[in-house]
């Protein structure tokens, strides 16, 4: 309860703070900063003026040829050293004082960008005048229904004017850095992670919602406009991260929900599908705009919600949403399908703000509400499967010599079984007089003689073998080579520097009986001999091996 009594109360914070802290740098004071929206009219076509003022933000055109032509009075005293400064939408254009061109922007696009640029931020130089001069811009908007105008017009100081851009949208780059940083980390963990599929999947879909959610906000930002050496393809990653939209958006919800194979996705993927097709043949062959099937595109977008609604609700009919996660999740995807409503809404009734502003703020509080539970869960399956790895190598682990152990050994030799071809030596070891030592002394002393024949072994076949403590007192070591010479050359070796350890052992150590370790070798030929036969023809050797040093041992105390 005081968990999510806590979130609630930060992400109620995070939404004070998207919509109501100014970011604004404090320092330098611009010698001039003056509106340009100001003072404007129209010139007919016959270069008379009129007296018909012009509104920079809500210009208007001939039908026919989409043209017009706007001038304002302009004083050298006023505008001293600053540049004229705005933003240019869906508009190409030329610039002139007193008739000379000083500027013009007829951008070549590419062809998926369709027949706009979108935002554009000018710096125009004025050259040096005197008194009284005009400035004219002729204007052409780039389609009939594309809403075309210049704002957050200035006559400043470029930098001051790229400073102060950058402080009123700092909140917003910073808001849309963040979620796509997010989006990118969820998508890789999802990726590269362990998760259930079905964990994956949802991962994945919020990861992939998020970045595609933040390139569509970062759109009126206009940090990547200025930056940009081609505006076309901001424009077209801008209307494609709004086609793709439905297709994460609504597996997330699906996948939350339990509905992943439903007929609902699939439904809006075909309406995604075709409307991709739709968007490439128009776009394509030059009749048309993205902004010519944007009316497509939000239809889509509103169906989608409309099918996650159904399905959200059939999901609690159902009692699917048995978990808070998920009941916390799906109200964060509903305040930002929610905030999306509500922009996409303010666009069609005319708003010229910021037609993402609510979206950003939802897809903020979204993203920064489900990266938390899935960091948790990140946190959570991590911390279970370092526990299941732990207590899988101690089921395989020997506790006393950290050796594998039986079980380990079993499973080895099920591989060997089904191996079609190599040579594996298997060496059995065991120790002599451990009863004796366990009677006479306890077994404390019992265990050093088990490890210190663990370590003896282990310094002399660990680097070419793997070791197993198969019983109280015995040891098998295998090791493997697909030359038969070779791995006779290192037997011999290791059986020959073996003695010596075993010796070097007792001196250091001197324990009350000496250590005494017996070991018989037998070939394995994988795909013609069995584990289990090699296994008995070493272990029988071995038994040899211990009477023979017990008649070694027996005729020395005689003599």
């Amino acid at each position: 309860m005081l968990n999510n009594l806590i979130m609630g109360v930060f992400v109620l914070l995070l939404a004070v703070l998207a919509f109501v802290v100014p970011f604004s740098f404090v320092g330098h004071t611009d010698k001039v900063k003056k509106s340009a929206d100001e003072g404007w009219y129209y010139i007919d076509y016959t270069g008379m003026v009129t007296s018909q003022n012009a509104d920079l933000k809500d210009l208007q055109f001939d039908e026919n040829t989409n043209l017009t032509s706007i001038a304002t009075t302009i004083n050298s005293d006023e505008i001293s050293g600053a540049n004229l400064e705005f933003i240019s939408t869906n508009v190409d254009f030329s610039v002139y004082l007193d008739d000379e061109l000083i500027y013009d922007f007829n951008p070549v696009l590419p062809i998926y960008s369709g027949k706009s640029y979108g935002n554009a931020v000018h710096d125009i130089i004025i050259p040096n005048f005197s008194g009284n001069a005009t400035l004219r811009i002729d204007a052409k908007r780039l389609g009939e229904d594309m809403y075309a105008r210049f704002s957050r017009a200035y006559f400043q100081n470029g930098y001051m004017f790229y400073r102060d851009l950058l402080a009123d949208n700092l909140y917003k780059l910073v808001m849309t850095f963040v979620v796509f940083v997010l989006g990118l980390f969820l998508t890789v963990l999802a990726i590269f992670f362990e998760y259930r599929e079905n964990q994956r999947l949802e991962a994945v879909s919020i990861g992939v919602t998020a970045m595609i959610l933040a390139l569509y906000t970062n759109s009126d930002v206009f940090m990547l406009e200025v930056f940009a050496a081609n505006l076309g393809i901001l424009r077209f990653i801008n209307y494609l991260t709004l086609i793709l939209l439905p297709v994460p958006g609504l597996t997330l919800v699906m996948t939350i929900e339990r509905f992943e194979k439903s007929r609902g996705l699939l439904f809006i993927e075909i309406l995604v599908l075709f409307n991709a097709i739709c968007h490439i043949v128009v776009i394509g062959s030059g009749n048309g705009d993205y902004h010519d099937l944007l009316i497509m595109t939000h239809c889509i977008f509103v169906v989608t919600v409309l099918v996650a609604i159904g399905y959200t609700i059939l999901a609690f009919i159902s009692k699917r949403i048995r978990e808070d996660s998920q009941l916390i999740m799906l109200i964060a995807f509903g305040l930002l399908m929610t905030a999306g409503l509500i922009d996409l809404v303010s666009y069609y009734i005319g708003s010229t703000g910021d037609v993402a502003r609510f979206s950003r703020v939802g897809l903020f509080i979204f993203t920064v509400v489900i990266s938390f539970y899935e960091i948790i869960r990140f946190f959570n399956i991590s911390r279970k499967s370092y526990e299941a790895e732990i207590m899988e190598k101690l089921a395989h682990q020997d506790g006393l010599t950290g050796l594998e152990n039986r079980m380990s050994f079993s499973e080895y030799e099920k591989e060997l079984s089904l191996r079609p071809a190599g040579i594996v030596f298997l060496i059995q070891f065991d120790i002599n007089y451990l009863k004796k030592v366990n009677d006479n002394f306890g077994h404390s002393e019992g265990d050093k003689q088990i490890v210190g024949a663990a370590n003896v072994i282990k310094s002399i076949f660990g680097d070419y073998s793997r070791i197993f403590r198969t019983g109280g007192d015995e040891f098998i070591v295998a090791m493997e080579s697909n030359s038969v010479m070779n791995l006779g050359k290192t037997y011999r070796e290791c059986e020959r520097r073996f003695a010596d350890a075993v010796e070097a052992y007792n001196e250091e150590n001197k324990p009350p009986i000496p250590l005494s370790i017996a070991y018989g070798m037998s070939e394995m030929k994988c795909g013609e001999d069995s584990p289990e036969d090699v296994e008995k023809k070493a272990d029988k050797r071995m038994y040899e091996h211990k009477l023979r040093i017990k008649k070694q041992e027996s005729t020395e105390t005689v003599g």
